[in-house]
């Protein structure tokens, strides 16, 4: 498995384990449109932000 599918999975499981977490606090999306767009969006901001940060993390290479 590549780097990027492994940062990708991750920021989708952080975003699951944030969404069963909203639940339980009380927080409710509504069932189909909210909260489905609550987690691509997310998804997808959570795996920009890890991509930027491993691409600075990784040495230069020549």
């Amino acid at each position: 498995m590549s780097p990027r599918t492994k940062l990708f999975i991750l920021a989708l499981f952080i975003v699951l384990l944030l969404n069963v977490l909203l639940h339980w606090t009380g927080i409710q999306f509504g069932i189909g449109l909210g909260r489905f767009s609550f987690v691509i969006i997310t998804t997808v901001l959570l795996y920009a932000v890890l991509t930027r940060i491993a691409e600075k993390l990784r040495p230069d290479q020549m």
